[in-house]
């Protein structure tokens, strides 16, 4: 096992040194930055918060060595508990990046929001942030990727796409329906990072995407209630929402095709 150490985190590792994981500490220091800009949190705050993130080749091991809660479920990626987050090793350095982020946003928020909301938004709005560039030493949350090479084994627009060609596009309300168990599932995770990205990047909604940062500790639904009636004023919000899932591609931006619209104060 290998302790790899930051600022606000500390990787225990099964894997070999190399420069794409010894940074992970680094990336995710650089990240925590840019989430307290997102979410107004306030730096002073984090001052001496730290996670602990287990990424792993054999999970037996880690087993073996009490890094392992016997109630953990059986996930397929990563997983998060409190200060603590799983990570199973990836093809791609891109993807096993990805996911430490992912798991670190969900920490993040329930530490610093009291809550991540209903699991579209949960899941949706971390696979949002955790979409980077990252090179020379610099990092960019909450970026699409702009070629389908910079992030191997992300695989979300190609999941959307594929259910736009053959007629089964999700509408924003079966997004926001999505249970918790269906995230056992990767399209679930590809619907509901497409919803955050479009709310997140269209001005009409964006506003009020953002303010949700304050409901997180609400229940689902109240939670989709607030949103939904801030989404029903002005445009049809669904028809651009089919507009954007029909565009969609690597390098794509939301706020390059849409029509600006302000909603009343």
């Amino acid at each position: 096992m290998r302790h790899l150490v930051g600022r606000y985190i500390e990787v225990v590792t099964d894997l070999p040194a190399s420069d794409v994981v010894d940074e992970l500490p680094n990336v995710f220091d650089l990240a925590v930055d840019q989430l307290c800009d997102y979410f107004e949190v306030p730096r002073s705050r984090v001052d001496g918060w730290r996670i602990n993130v287990y990424v792993m080749r054999r999970p037996e091991r880690f087993q073996q060595l009490g890094m392992w809660s016997d109630d953990l479920p059986d996930f397929q990626f990563g997983f998060h508990r409190g200060n603590e987050c799983w990570v199973h090793d990836q093809p791609s350095d891109y993807y096993r990046r990805h996911l430490v982020l992912h798991e670190g946003v969900h920490a993040f928020m329930y530490r610093f929001l009291g809550g991540a909301g209903p699991a579209w938004y949960r899941e949706g709005i971390a696979d949002m942030l955790a979409t980077h560039a990252w090179g020379n030493g610099e990092l960019r949350i909450n970026q699409i990727p702009s070629d389908k090479r910079d992030a191997q084994d992300w695989g979300r627009i190609k999941v959307i796409r594929e259910a736009v060609d053959v007629g089964q596009a999700m509408t924003i309300e079966q997004v926001m329906e999505l249970s918790s168990r269906r995230f056992y599932d990767v399209d679930a995770y590809a619907w509901s990072w497409a919803l955050c990205a479009f709310l997140d990047g269209h001005p009409s909604w964006q506003p009020a995407f953002r303010n949700l940062k304050f409901a997180a500790a609400q229940r689902a639904q109240e939670f989709n209630g607030r949103l939904l009636e801030k989404l029903r004023t002005g445009p049809s919000v669904e028809e651009a929402w089919q507009l954007y899932l029909s565009e969609l591609d690597y390098g794509y931006r939301v706020a390059d095709d849409v029509i600006w619209y302000e909603p009343p104060k």
